[in-house]
């Protein structure tokens, strides 16, 4: 798929160019590619070498699924922006664990460099043992406020809570994340 940077869609959905262009956020303006009509964000392994999966979210209300992920991509073995974020938390020794790229890229946005995503809801016991062999001792979890989120922050801070001082902060969903 041939990419646009900054990705025009999300730039629209207030997300700066500075940061689309940091996360290599692009649309895709290939016709016959499965990414058509989607902007695309590469996923990295976690030492950040190579690009393991895209994922592409449709720019178009009626183009389904909302999002789609390079065939074959275990999303339960990755943690999204896990190789730039490391560093930042290890010299903190902390790391923000969010929802969505989206979550990420705001708190990039407000200066917080120490954050990943999950894909979701549920911590994978792939993602938790990466974690736990990460040397950090603070997780702060930042999921949405609605019942998944809350439920989300629960499963965490019990699986977490053992090897890390886990804080639960709450957000509101934000229309850009839909």
């Amino acid at each position: 798929c041939k990419l646009i940077h900054p990705s025009d869609y999300f730039t629209k959905r207030g997300f700066k160019e500075e940061t689309l262009l940091h996360f290599e956020v692009g649309d895709c303006i290939s016709k016959k590619s499965t990414m058509s009509y989607r902007s695309v964000i590469p996923v990295h392994n976690l030492d950040g070498s190579k690009i393991v999966a895209y994922i592409g979210r449709s720019t178009k209300d009626f183009i389904k699924p909302k999002f789609l992920f390079t065939k074959g991509f275990n999303k339960t073995r990755y943690l999204y922006n896990y190789h730039k974020a490391i560093e930042v938390a290890k010299d903190k020794s902390c790391l923000f664990l969010t929802e969505g790229q989206g979550d990420v890229w705001k708190l990039y946005e407000a200066g917080v460099q120490n954050a990943i995503s999950i894909f979701g809801k549920s911590l994978s016991f792939h993602q938790k043992k990466v974690l736990e062999r990460s040397g950090l001792t603070k997780l702060v979890v930042l999921t949405d406020n609605d019942q998944a989120g809350r439920e989300s922050k629960i499963q965490i801070q019990r699986q977490m809570s053992r090897m890390f001082k886990v804080c639960l902060l709450y957000t509101s969903p934000s229309p850009r994340d839909s």
